[in-house]
């Protein structure tokens, strides 16, 4: 949670900025909690894509290069796995 917060005031400048441009406006990221921005934004709709936890496991043993140096691989995979639900 502390590196969401840290990334809010950058995020809070992207939307001023972008806000002088007009709309429509596309943010991306895992750090972006609606609830945190809604203030700051007006007509604002999220969509949120979620990947099968099959393809995210899939995907993620496919990867070794994300847990080959974990001291409990299994455990990373199963953590992310829970944190992307």
């Amino acid at each position: 949670m502390q590196y969401h917060q840290k990334l809010e005031p950058a995020i809070r400048r992207l939307i001023a900025v972008h806000a002088t441009w007009g709309s429509p406006l596309v943010l991306e990221g895992w750090a972006l909690y609606p609830n945190t921005f809604e203030k700051d934004m007006k007509n604002v709709f999220a969509v949120w894509l979620i990947a099968d936890e099959n393809l995210l496991r899939s995907r993620l043993n496919a990867n070794k290069d994300f847990y080959e140096y974990a001291k409990e691989p299994q455990k990373v995979l199963e953590n992310y796995l829970y944190r992307s639900e």
